[in-house]
């Protein structure tokens, strides 16, 4: 699989992403795309009756008919189903299109990806805004594990900074007061008392998936 392939792929993934734009999936209405990533493409969109904004995941094209794909659209949604903290994004749907296309409904946040946010800084956030992201992704994987959700994927690509109200911004952090925890598509799940695991292990020996 050659550049050439990935470029070729990537521009019909975004072609395919702009044919969506309006189209009604479940109640929601889907009006742009707030970003891409390796199993789906994620988009805003407004509740067709109530006008409610979230997140709506879409499955690739080209991977919705894959067992093993459609089996981590289930766990994400059933780990995430299990977790009520406010570190962790919040699951609203999910469900299975007419055509077999796979979809999450999930919260709608502003702001960044702590990723994004270290790009810009050049990867040097300061002691305070290291410890203030640190301990809150801490206390919201402690939730998750307690509920018995095992990540699996943490990562800053994964680490949503809230955009902080303006009464609440700072000079020196204005895009980390609070963080949460996003993509549970690689989710472990399991009993906290010690039972055998509630889920498909859908990884598999030699396969790399996730971020290395």
């Amino acid at each position: 699989m050659g550049p050439s392939y990935a470029v070729m792929q990537s521009a019909h993934r975004a072609t395919w992403a702009d044919d969506w734009i309006g189209r009604v999936v479940g109640s929601y209405r889907l009006l742009r795309v707030l970003g891409t990533g390796g199993m789906g493409v994620v988009f805003l969109a407004e509740h067709v009756r109530m006008g409610r904004v979230s997140a709506v995941k879409i499955l690739h094209p080209e991977l919705k008919t894959r067992l093993e794909v459609a089996q981590r659209l289930q766990a994400e949604a059933r780990a995430m189903g299990r977790l009520r903290h406010s570190g962790i994004v919040a699951i609203l749907d999910q469900d299975t299109l007419p055509d077999g296309t796979g979809f999450l409904v999930m919260e709608y946040l502003e702001g960044q990806s702590l990723r994004q946010l270290m790009h810009k800084t050049g990867g040097a956030l300061g002691l305070e805004a290291t410890l203030r992201v640190l301990y809150q992704c801490a206390t919201a994987m402690a939730a998750a594990h307690a509920a018995g959700v095992i990540h699996r994927d943490l990562s800053p690509a994964n680490i949503f900074c809230l955009q902080p109200e303006a009464t609440d911004a700072t000079p020196s952090l204005p895009s980390i007061a609070t963080v949460k925890i996003l993509d549970f598509g690689l989710a472990r799940l399991y009993s906290p008392e010690g039972a055998s695991s509630s889920s498909h292990n859908t990884t598999r020996d030699g396969v790399v998936l996730g971020t290395l």
